[in-house]
């Protein structure tokens, strides 16, 4: 079967021409550029250590910043009566974060991600009255594991 109209794809031809032709630099590059390239890399590659020792402490400071929430969270609960006791439940967050790691992206704007792990955990707290049930020992009632991913922006962290 022939097409009737040849002309159609001579502009579909051209147009994947330009579009593959404006994709950027491949592979095959100037013979100077790779060496260009190599000095920021060096240069970064300290600027990496630093941001993944910074992680760390970034990450104990987000810990901690949890922590404040929990015992905000606690102080806070709102007790309803439920046959015969006072029930509330709040959420909380594990003392330790699971994991805490930097990994380099290899791009200059964001030059690595930070990926932590840590319990958030769903109690509850009863008694016979609400002052007891403010006193009461909180039940673990379940558990999930939360994953948070933050971005490296050459000198902070973010979220």
């Amino acid at each position: 079967m022939r097409f009737s109209r040849p002309s159609v794809w001579i502009p579909v031809t051209l147009g994947l021409i330009l579009i593959v032709g404006c994709a950027g630099p491949t592979e095959r590059e100037k013979p100077g550029s790779a060496a260009k390239r190599a000095e920021p890399k060096a240069t970064m590659n300290g600027d990496l250590k630093a941001g993944s020792r910074s992680f760390e402490q970034f990450c104990s400071s987000w810990i901690s910043k949890l922590q404040n929430r929990h015992q905000t969270n606690e102080k806070s609960v709102q007790f309803k009566r439920t046959g015969g006791l006072y029930i509330g439940e709040f959420t909380g967050y594990g003392r330790r974060p699971l994991r805490c790691e930097a990994t380099p992206t290899g791009k200059p704007v964001t030059p690595l991600v930070g990926r932590m792990g840590y319990h958030e955990i769903r109690y509850q707290k009863s008694g016979k009255t609400q002052n007891q049930a403010r006193k009461s020992k909180p039940r673990e009632l379940y558990r999930i594991e939360v994953t948070e991913l933050f971005r490296y922006d050459g000198k902070t962290w973010v979220y």
